[in-house]
């Protein structure tokens, strides 16, 4: 075995792999050969000396002497410090060339001799020393060797170019005929298969690897020993994703079937004989006869009553208790473990389960633990509680729903459990001991606002959708943005135009207002009929300060409203 030689130094001399790919060694450890495979017949190599060059990091770097791919293109250099030393050879997919030491390109020529300014190769091998260790020989592009010796560790590698196949399928055919009917016939070779023989063998692997991810005892031979174990496994096996599985969609019969089901429960009824026209759809089934009707009767097949849901003494329907319990016996609420129990609404908001208390907030009823009810403050009572009733070192979050939206719903739950882990001592860097916790002095404190309340915040704070949240510190907005989404601006740049109209015809008010409202996120208006109602809004709006406006910006008075109650608005 080649790689068990090994220098006298103790250093392994090969490391190759049994498809060809390895390292020769020099007996100080730096590589003189590697070899990589490209495929189960390519291979590329590269050569290197004993020696190394220092790169501009500091770092040594190996000095390569020859580079062939298998494509044979790349370079030889003879770096023996010869009397050659400095000579290369170069080679390329069009051709090859041989410069001496000084650069000066001695003989180049081209693989094809029939292409224009082919050249000749040498007519001899050439014979290059590339380092004192490494020789190569150049014959031709498909004779190429190179030998490594250096201690008494020899290997030769074949760097020559490889090819699938060397001969075309026309080198053996014969011609029959002349002109256009002239035809090839191919020479048969008789090793070689069919192009049946050579399907039925692909067929074969196909259905190897097919059993690797689903055996079939059909697909297995016979000669291996498992087709009878397989056999075995199936009837066992194949059924059970049948029983245990069902199909997403309905079958071709449901409609005769569901149509069997109705018919089944409709009680026929018996003909009179003043009954006129035709019966159609269930009526064909449901009428019959007088006799007919009778003789069903007497083999009590008139009534659609389930059993369960007869009264034995009437023979008619039982009460509503009498059914609703019967129905919940025939349909007993399946046991469901603590897990499902303590996960159920997770992936349906309707699917009723037990487990937990079912209410507004909590529709599946599923097991609630550490949900804790927000503090709710009123929207024109926020400002006063962040700089008031809130500490100065307090961080508060306001949670901005509204108890009509399902999504502001879904938030407000995960607003309670935050604010149940902020008691309970769950989060937080130190937080207090469970149930220790105190709103006045805790440093994060959750409160919520119903945005149904008032339009007002929505405006001041430019919250555009809800849910939102606010956050204050010190009683300013530090952040606001809507939940799980990017942050949106809190403080406005612009402020609406208050615009009052003053108008006492019905037609024209709504023709102004309608120009109004095209422009509504530039302005808002409020309506006054008189002068006095249009006195007693800007007494309303001083007094409010809302939006720190204490005055209308414009007012728009008709000609309809009298002399008199112009003096009163000016």
């Amino acid at each position: 075995d080649p790689n068990s030689y090994v220098y006298p130094n103790g250093r392994k001399a090969f490391s190759f792999l049994p498809d060809g790919s390895g390292f020769a060694y020099y007996p100080s450890g730096r590589a003189a050969v590697c070899v990589s495979t490209v495929s189960s017949y390519q291979n590329r190599f590269y050569f290197y000396d004993d020696s190394h060059k220092t790169s501009g990091g500091g770092g040594e770097v190996p000095v390569m002497v020859c580079c062939l791919d298998e494509f044979v293109v790349g370079f030889a250099c003879d770096n023996s410090r010869g009397p050659n030393h400095g000579a290369r050879m170069v080679f390329t997919k069009e051709g090859a060339l041989i410069a001496n030491a000084a650069g000066v390109i001695d003989r180049d020529w081209k693989w094809d001799a029939s292409a224009q300014n082919a050249g000749s190769p040498p007519p001899d091998p050439v014979k290059m020393t590339l380092t004192p260790s490494l020789t190569l020989i150049f014959t031709d592009r498909f004779t190429i060797s190179a030998r490594f010796t250096c201690e008494g560790a020899t290997r030769e590698f074949d760097l020559g170019m490889k090819l699938s196949r060397t001969t075309s399928y026309l080198d053996g055919a014969s011609r029959i005929g002349y002109g256009k009917s002239a035809k090839l016939i191919l020479q048969s070779d008789a090793t070689a298969s069919s192009l049946k023989e050579r399907q039925e063998v692909f067929n074969e692997k196909m259905k190897m690897k097919r059993n690797k991810l689903n055996p079939r005892s059909v697909d297995l031979s016979a000669e291996m020993g498992t087709q009878a174990i397989v056999s075995s496994l199936e009837k066992d096996f194949d059924s059970w994703s049948k029983d245990h599985n069902s199909d997403p969609f309905l079958n071709s019969t449901w409609k005769a079937e569901a149509n069997e089901q109705t018919m089944g429960e409709i009680p026929p009824i018996a003909l009179t004989g003043l009954e006129t026209g035709h019966f159609s759809g269930y009526g064909e089934r449901m009428y019959m006869t007088r006799k007919d009707f009778d003789t069903a009767e007497t083999m009590g097949s008139t009534s659609r009553i389930p059993s369960h849901l007869m009264d034995p003494k009437t023979k008619s329907w039982q009460n509503d208790l009498q059914i609703r319990l019967a129905l919940a016996r025939e349909n007993p609420l399946l046991p469901r473990t603590k897990v499902l129990n303590d996960a159920s609404g997770t992936y349906s908001e309707n699917l009723v389960v037990p487990g937990g208390v079912r209410k507004a907030m909590n529709p599946t009823g599923k097991a609630e633990t550490l949900r804790r009810t927000l503090q709710t403050v009123k929207a024109s009572e926020l400002e006063g509680f962040v700089t008031g009733v809130a500490g100065p070192s307090q961080v508060v979050t306001v949670v901005c729903v509204r108890q009509d939206d399902y999504k502001c719903r879904k938030a407000q739950t995960v607003a309670e459990v935050v604010n149940g882990m902020l008691q309970e001592g769950l989060v937080g860097p130190g937080g207090p001991e469970p149930g220790a916790y105190n709103a006045e002095t805790a440093e994060h404190r959750i409160v919520k606002v119903d945005m149904a309340e008032s339009r007002h915040m929505a405006e001041k704070y430019q919250i555009k959708c809800v849910p939102f949240v606010l956050i204050f510190y010190g009683g300013q907005v530090v952040y606001g943005g809507t939940m799980g989404g990017e942050a949106v601006r809190v403080a406005k740049t612009t402020r609406c135009w208050k615009v009052l109209l003053v108008e006492p015809n019905f037609s024209d008010q709504l023709k102004t207002e309608t120009v109004l409202r095209k422009r509504k996120q530039h302005n808002t208006w409020d309506l006054a009929m008189t002068a006095p109602e249009a006195i007693l809004h800007k007494q309303r709006l001083a007094e409010s300060g809302h939006f720190g406006v204490s005055d209308y910006d414009l007012c728009l008075v008709s000609d309809a409203v009298p002399e008199q109650d112009m003096s009163m608005l000016e």
